[in-house]
C-alpha cells in the first residue's frame, strides 16, 4: 500500500523495519492496528489502537499515538497493510 492510498479515519496495520529505539525491543517485527488520525505533507498520525503484543505479556495495550513518514512507507521502512477483521 502506498501513502497516496491512505486516508484519515482508515484503519490498517503497519509494522516498523526499524522502529524507535524506546519502542525498538517492544515493537520490532509486530503488526500494530492503527487508526489514521490525520494527514500532513510529509508524514501521517496515526492512534495504535489497544492491542496483544506477542514480544511480551503485559496485556492488552492503551491507545497511543506514532507518526508514519510517508517516504518511509515508500521505501519500505514502514510497511503497510489493510486492518485484518
Amino acid at each position: 500500500m502506498t501513502s497516496n492510498e491512505i486516508l484519515v479515519g482508515q484503519e490498517l496495520e503497519v509494522v516498523f523495519n526499524d522502529p524507535p529505539s524506546k519502542l525498538a525491543d517492544l515493537i520490532k517485527g509486530v503488526w500494530l492496528p492503527v487508526k489514521i488520525v490525520a494527514e500532513y505533507p510529509r508524514f501521517f498520525v496515526a492512534e495504535v489502537l489497544p492491542h496483544y503484543n506477542p514480544n511480551g505479556n503485559w496485556g492488552m495495550s492503551k491507545p497511543y499515538k506514532v507518526t508514519l513518514d510517508k517516504f518511509g512507507i515508500t521505501v519500505g521502512e514502514v510497511k503497510v497493510r489493510d486492518a485484518i477483521l
